[in-house]
C-alpha cells in the first residue's frame, strides 16, 4: 500500500519537499499504537530527536481523513484510497523525502485445513480492495 502524507488546503503549505523534522511544525494525525503504522511513523518523524509534540492519535483511519479534510492536522493516509480526495482538491500531499516505506497487507488462511469460505473470503478480498500493487 503506497500511503502519503496528506492535508487540507487551507493549511497553505508550501509546495516543496519536507523533511521529517520539518512535519513537527504541523499538528501530525496518526493511528494508534495498536497500528503497525503507528511505530513506522514514530521512527520515521524523529530516529533520535525528540518525539513532536502535536501528535493526535485515533484508530479510525477514515477519522484521520475527516480530520485531515477539517483542517484539524496532517495525516499518512493510504494514497489510492483518498485519491479522490487529493483529486478533487480536499486533500493535497505533502511531499517528504526519505519517503515511508510502503506496508503490505496479506490475506493468511491455512490450506492444509480447507474450508472453502477462507479462500472466498480472501479472494474476495483481493479483488475489491483499492489498494494496488
Amino acid at each position: 500500500v503506497r500511503l502519503a502524507w496528506v492535508a487540507s488546503p487551507s493549511f497553505n503549505i508550501p509546495d516543496k519537499v519536507y523533511a521529517p523534522e520539518d512535519l513537527h511544525r504541523w499538528p501530525l494525525l496518526i493511528l494508534t499504537t495498536h497500528s503497525n503504522l503507528h511505530s513506522k511513523v514514530i521512527s520515521w518523524l524523529c530516529p533520535a530527536g525528540p518525539h513532536p509534540g502535536r501528535i493526535n492519535v485515533c484508530n479510525n483511519i477514515g477519522t484521520l481523513a475527516a480530520m485531515v479534510e477539517a483542517g484539524i492536522g496532517i495525516a499518512y493516509l493510504p494514497y489510492e484510497y483518498y485519491q479522490d480526495e487529493i483529486q478533487c482538491g480536499k486533500m493535497r500531499i505533502i511531499h517528504t523525502e526519505p519517503p515511508l516505506p510502503n506496508l503490505e497487507y496479506f490475506a493468511v488462511y491455512d490450506q492444509r485445513r480447507p474450508e472453502p469460505i477462507l479462500k472466498t473470503i480472501a479472494e474476495f478480498a483481493r479483488r475489491v480492495s483499492r489498494f494496488r500493487h
